[in-house]
């Protein structure tokens, strides 16, 4: 709402996979990196179609995994998209983000095993196939930040979040040129009070992400 109020057209997209893209369609839960990469470039291309999109000028904001896509996304311009600027927040960006939170080394490769065999495993309500783990391993979005150059990256952490530990999301960060951190402590360690109705800390960095788009795109 904030971009849309700073002039920018802006689309938000929730990840929860549908068995068709219809409207009340039943959820598979079936979660992988490539289905949300497309989505995002349908929602792109949705906005460009119907609405009047100056196309060199398109930026990034995600959260946690949904960084990686987007990360991914500006490194490799998606869709032959060149995006000028991400605002990136807990990013899930780095080679071993989901293996620290899935418990180490050990409990992924039993996570990978279990999913091998019986052609996924649930986790936190998600189904994780073994291509999944497959995208997971076989890009690091950290090893190729520097194919974005030195566009403009705004990167937020939090001290207490333990899904996406600050040091992962400054990982994230060094990863590209001309990036800068807020880094921010707040007990609602994942969530950055973005979910509160009314907080100063959401308010901060909803101000804080137009300002960084207002500046860059």
């Amino acid at each position: 709402h904030r971009l849309a109020e700073a002039g920018y057209a802006a689309v938000r997209m929730d990840f929860n996979p549908s068995i068709a893209p219809k409207k009340n369609a039943d959820k598979t839960n079936l979660y992988d990196l490539k289905s949300m990469e497309a989505d995002m470039l349908r929602a792109v291309n949705y906005m460009i179609g119907h609405h009047s999109i100056d196309t060199d000028r398109l930026g990034l904001y995600a959260r946690s995994m949904g960084v990686r896509v987007a990360m991914t996304m500006a490194n490799e311009n998606s869709g032959g998209f060149d995006f000028k600027a991400m605002a990136l927040v807990a990013p899930a960006g780095t080679d071993d983000a989901m293996v620290y939170y899935m418990g180490g080394d050990e409990s992924w490769e039993e996570m990978k095993k279990t999913a091998r065999e019986d052609g996924f495993i649930e986790h936190q309500g998600q189904m994780l196939t073994p291509e999944w783990f497959k995208e997971f391993e076989d890009y690091n979005p950290c090893d190729f930040g520097h194919k974005f150059d030195d566009k403009p990256v705004l990167v937020i952490c939090n001290t207490l979040d333990y899904v996406v530990t600050d040091e992962t999301s400054r990982k994230c960060a060094a990863a590209y040129k001309n990036s800068r951190v807020i880094e921010v402590t707040t007990d609602n360690y994942h969530g950055y009070e973005m979910s509160y109705k009314n907080s100063e800390l959401k308010d901060y960095l909803m101000t804080e992400i137009t300002c960084f788009f207002k500046e860059n795109l």
